[in-house]
């Protein structure tokens, strides 16, 4: 979980999220902070890295992935065009769920590739 204290465009989001409205400075402290619970265990403050640049240092990686290719990554990170599809193919399942009412299965559209 990342806990924000504000977001900047949050009016329409979160109105709580406003520092300047809230009386208790405890209830939304400013910056950021992300906290690890698992179960049966306490919870625990994770130090976040940032790099330098926007999204803390991710813009960077993301143009040396499009542009150089992604370098190994433990965690397998990127994507290729199949994890695309697979993300639109859930807007559309979404979507027809929404209009039917009726849950909609993502192999029923037929537009993921093996």
């Amino acid at each position: 979980m990342v806990e924000r204290g504000t977001l900047s465009d949050a009016v329409g989001i979160d109105p709580s999220a406003r520092p300047e409205e809230t009386s208790d400075a405890n209830v939304r402290p400013k910056g950021e902070r992300l906290v690890l619970k698992r179960h049966w265990e306490d919870a625990k403050i994770v130090p976040i890295q940032n790099g330098e640049g926007g999204h803390g240092g991710g813009d960077r990686l993301l143009v040396h992935d499009v542009f150089r290719g992604a370098d190994e990554d433990p965690l397998g990170r990127p994507a290729d065009f199949r994890d695309g599809i697979r993300a639109v193919a859930v807007g559309i399942a979404g979507n027809e769920s929404l209009v039917s009412g009726q849950a909609v299965s993502i192999s029923d559209l037929g537009i993921i590739p093996t």
